[in-house]
């Protein structure tokens, strides 16, 4: 395989994640083209790491042909993907080219993963969620559903260290007036924001957690075809005491002005973990699969968020490129195998009964 063969597109690449992506690949001498919206984003990074760039937006499928129709392979990491991952599906499904993303978003994962038949057609690749939402979450799913064959309920958790970039903050504003989800007998089903608690067990701390509104709900179910989803976090005790506290701000989050002004001030204050936090903080992750007569439960440690995806995702575009995928669309461990996840961890995945 020729390097300008294995020529592929990153882009959002002058996002916080993006930025982490672009400047590995440059160091592994991959060949990349950094790409986006804004020229004068990108192209001060482009110039800096000394790679090729394309400016263009999304909002025509076929500029965006133009724009990738060189590339084996996209990796999107521009958010909100509920906007821009569609266009670019479409447009790499039309090429046939692969296509990948980081998102963590449950609309997105189901839309994409929905699209097998299609890509297996066109002779795509499709992997949506190969940053931490949703690979080590993912993994973790399919190795505690392989183990109890037959498994109704799913349910994960994870907590550590976790300083937000711009985006994933700006994506939990967003979303926080439209509540959570879960899944239940195999449909998406919406619940209230900060209405569904458990205890879960971190090591041997207790910790009381929130159902959120993770990509597992979506992409879990595909893995592992357990009917009843759930993902948890930890939250203050104190939010546990109060019915929906959520629905009381919800119309103003809501509002356009409210969100704007939020925007903003996230623009302004939220810079993203620093390098030292991605090299020292771990996030620590807690699964149990049930069925009638039995259950099991997995732990696993993974690095930092923003560090792990930087590693999944490429790693991910490797295999890709290498031909180790074919045609269809998947989820991270349906496409790499459920211990995908420790090529990034010292601590392989326990599992008790």
């Amino acid at each position: 395989m020729t390097q300008e063969s294995k020529t592929w597109m990153l882009y959002g690449a002058n996002g916080f994640t993006g930025k982490l992506i672009a400047k590995e690949a440059k160091r592994r001498g991959m060949s990349v083209v950094l790409a986006g919206r804004t020229l004068d984003k990108i192209k001060p990074l482009a110039e800096e790491l000394n790679l090729p760039y394309e400016i263009f937006s999304l909002s025509s499928i076929e500029t965006i042909k133009e724009k990738i129709g060189n590339c084996r392979l996209v990796l999107l990491c521009a958010g909100p993907f509920s906007k821009t991952s569609s266009p670019m599906v479409k447009a790499c499904l039309e090429l046939g080219i692969a296509y990948l993303d980081i998102t963590g978003e449950i609309e997105v994962l189901d839309n994409v993963l929905s699209l097998d038949k299609e890509a297996k057609k066109r002779g795509s690749v499709l992997i949506p969620g190969v940053g931490f939402d949703v690979v080590p979450s993912d993994c973790l799913a399919k190795i505690l559903g392989d183990n109890l064959p037959g498994a109704s309920e799913l349910t994960l958790a994870f907590s550590g260290e976790a300083t937000l970039s711009p985006g994933t903050t700006k994506t939990m504003v967003e979303n926080l007036p439209k509540g959570g989800k879960i899944r239940r007998e195999g449909k998406l089903k919406s619940i209230p924001a900060f209405s569904l608690f458990r205890e879960i067990p971190f090591g041997r701390t207790s910790v009381f957690c929130n159902a959120i509104p993770w990509g597992d709900v979506a992409s879990a179910y595909y893995s592992t075809q357990i009917p009843n989803i759930t993902v948890y976090v930890p939250t203050p005790r104190w939010v546990g005491l109060f019915k929906n506290p959520i629905k009381v701000i919800a119309p103003i989050l809501a509002h356009q002005k409210v969100q704007n002004f939020l925007m903003n001030q996230i623009d302004k204050r939220v810079k993203g973990p620093s390098e030292e936090q991605q090299k020292k903080s771990r996030m620590l992750l807690w699964g149990e699969v049930k069925s009638t007569k039995s259950k099991k439960v997995a732990s696993l440690e993974v690095p930092e968020g923003y560090h792990l995806t930087m590693l999944t995702a490429l790693a991910s575009v490797e295999k890709v490129l290498m031909g180790e995928v074919s045609p269809g669309s998947y989820t991270p461990s349906m496409a790499f195998g459920s211990r995908f996840i420790e090529e990034f961890t010292d601590k392989p995945i326990s599992i008790q009964e």
